[in-house]
């Protein structure tokens, strides 16, 4: 009996809707702003065919898990280690110590289909952007490979026990997880959008397709109506959806939906919707789609870090047009000789996967234990980027995300150790970036205090982010704490003020919008500049009434690029990095305006002191990222301890009496 399913071009064409969505996506043509949404249609795709596959052998008594994993191998593997050896090697001549370093963590987690936990761990306040991460799009075929360790043998369960409540079982897996997935899009949407176990309901929407849970003879006008709607569904998702769009979780259900309908409309005969997606343009890019998924990130990744700012139209032009000529090559020779059975037969396929992995791990283990090779660089390079990565105050803990941290002060201390505690510094991640310069002004002044920070955090009472609660009770928690220490005379407030008002990312910076809400009145309705205000009046009001001298640090020049990345491959290309990214004077008065207004409205309202860094950092045309050789950023806006001598005098006076 023949086991084999019968091909349908039209989910070739599918696929080719789904890789372009991501490529557009990632090229940064805005109108493809939700073009992430193609991994989903994959999903879909991947859990009808495979299921459909499964389920006719079981039936058959054909199946076998070595013959599935055969497949699998020969699917995944060829495409897959190539791309990875052409990472490794470009990234050995382009990236500096760190970054290769975790090139090559990315590298042992993609060979072990783990890459989704890694960059799920990874995706913090101070870890690096994504644009550094030539290996982040594996995450998705990590998902896959994990459903599919056990799928098969949850199918041959079912199938065996019982046949008759397949769909039913099935169909709860599908609810379950997606309940599961709503509730941490809301909570946590980093594992939400990583976790295979949340993710599983949209391969599962394909597995229930391919079991028949839904009749398959209907209406052949109500075939061709659901089959352009489903197509309609994914188009707008990809058109309408943004970053600042909830997902996964209902998100997702718009092209889950859309997808399942396209391939149930076409499983008894052709729908209007799959004649277009039958059509050998879209068909040739749905064969190359897996090639083109791989390749088209890091050729974009490493292409636009070359170039350290964003590609124009022709730059963006050449890397995608690059990325189809690799893809092309990458499915002729490559994966189109590797999926004939005839080719390398078993066992042969199994030497050969297993010979490629362990060649793999031996590299990516060499770049792990070798800390990124740093005898790669020249001295003088690696001299200026060597202790830019080392986070000041890690070794204190001083930036904790529970509220504990007011137990272990006395790791935490600031300035002179033999002093009485003085001050407390209180704020986001920015308050443990401007620590260093504030330890080195106590420590000259003779005076000691405390450090207080939370990532994301800033020192507004009453004030949090849209959905949560941690910076609330954070805030509630040290101000507890100033109240029971008479002793903390003056409280140092910083934060990422720019950030904070505006809402919005910094030039090419990334993540989702900041919105801000009063959480005494979470249905009031204001602007985010509006809350700060109000959040910092609460703040200062409550220290005045305390006898505190407070000192507002303003926000830091924002820079929008990764500095220390971007100052390495200047370097290495004989380019000067102030010149490609360092902010001017007027687009620091532009990005600060806002929350200029407010800290001057308060200095006349409290007499409260306000210290800037811009006034050492920046003269009246640039505010440098690089000065003497050293690099004042650990990122796109956070200091780093070389910006210490730079600015830790604008700190004394406020240690005066």
């Amino acid at each position: 009996m023949n086991s084999k399913i019968s091909y349908r071009a039209d989910i070739d064409g599918l696929r080719a809707v789904a890789v372009l969505s991501v490529l557009f996506y990632h090229a940064g043509i805005t109108v493809f702003s939700g073009g992430y949404i193609g991994v989903d249609v994959f999903f879909v795709i991947s859990g009808y065919l495979i299921t459909s596959i499964i389920v006719k052998e079981i039936r058959a008594n054909e199946f076998s898990l070595l013959k599935f994993y055969e497949r699998r191998i020969r699917r995944i593997y060829p495409a897959l280690y190539t791309t990875l050896l052409f990472i490794l090697i470009a990234a050995y001549l382009l990236y500096d110590p760190h970054n290769y370093l975790q090139t090559g963590k990315g590298s042992m987690a993609t060979i072990g289909f783990m890459s989704n936990i890694l960059f799920w761990t990874e995706s913090g306040y101070f870890d690096a952007p994504s644009t550094l991460k030539p290996l982040l799009h594996t995450w998705s075929l990590a998902v896959e490979e994990q459903f599919y360790i056990s799928y098969p043998l949850l199918l041959m369960m079912i199938l065996r026990y019982a046949p008759k409540w397949l769909r039913e079982i099935l169909g709860a897996i599908v609810l379950l997880s997606f309940i599961f997935s709503l509730y941490y899009t809301k909570q946590n949407a980093s594992a939400a959008f990583y976790f295979t176990h949340l993710r599983a309901w949209e391969l599962l929407i394909g597995g229930l397709l391919a079991v028949n849970a839904v009749p398959v003879r209907i209406n052949p006008m109500l075939r061709h109506v659901l089959s352009v709607a489903g197509l309609a569904m994914i188009l707008w998702a990809v058109l309408s959806y943004t970053d600042n769009t909830s997902f996964p979780g209902v998100g997702a259900l718009l092209p889950v939906i859309g997808s399942a309908l396209i391939i149930y409309s076409g499983m008894e005969r052709s729908s209007w919707a799959g004649k277009i997606l039958g059509l050998p343009l879209f068909v040739f890019i749905g064969k190359i789609s897996y090639s083109l998924y791989l390749w088209h990130w890091p050729i974009i990744i490493l292409g636009r870090y070359y170039l350290i700012k964003d590609p124009n139209t022709m730059q963006m032009f050449f890397l995608v047009t690059a990325s189809f000529l690799f893809s092309i090559l990458s499915w002729t020779i490559i994966e189109k000789p590797f999926r004939t059975k005839s080719f390398l037969p078993a066992p042969g396929i199994f030497i050969f996967a297993g010979s490629v992995m362990t060649i793999a791990i031996i590299i990516s283990g060499t770049i792990y234990l070798k800390a990124g090779m740093p005898e790669r660089i020249p001295d003088d390079q690696l001299k200026v980027i060597e202790k830019v990565y080392s986070k000041w105050g890690e070794d204190k803990k001083c930036n904790k995300t529970d509220p504990e941290i007011f137990k272990e002060f006395n790791r935490c201390i600031l300035g002179d150790d033999t002093a009485a505690p003085s001050f407390i510094i209180w704020g986001d991640s920015h308050a443990l970036a401007l620590a260093p310069a504030l330890d080195a002004s106590a420590r000259r002044e003779g005076a000691s205090g405390y450090l207080a920070s939370q990532s994301a955090c800033p020192p507004l009472l009453g004030v949090d982010r849209v959905g949560e609660s941690a910076c609330y009770d954070f805030n509630n928690t040290v101000m507890e704490h100033v109240i029971a220490h008479p002793e903390w005379e003056t409280v140092f407030l910083a934060g990422r003020w720019a950030l904070s008002t505006s809402g919005e990312r910094y030039k090419n910076e990334e993540g989702t919008n900041i919105i801000l809400v009063d959480s005494t009145s979470p249905s009031a309705s204001a602007s985010n500049a509006d809350l700060v205000e109000n959040g910092l009046d609460r703040t200062v009001t409550a220290l005045q009434n305390l006898g505190r001298k407070v000192v507002i640090i303003a926000s830091v020049p924002e820079v929008g690029y990764d500095v220390p990345s971007s100052y390495f491959i200047a370097a290495r290309t004989g380019r000067d990095i102030n010149a490609i990214i360092a902010p001017t004077f007027d687009e620091y008065l532009e990005r600060n305006g806002s929350i200029f207004n407010i800290l001057n409205a308060l200095q006349n309202r409290y007499n409260i002191q306000i210290i800037d860094p811009a006034d050492r950092l920046c003269d009246q045309s640039v505010c440098n990222v690089v000065t003497d050789g050293q690099l004042l950023y650990q990122d796109g806006h956070h200091l780093s301890v070389h910006s210490t001598p730079y600015i830790s005098h604008l700190f004394d006076p406020a240690f005066e009496k």
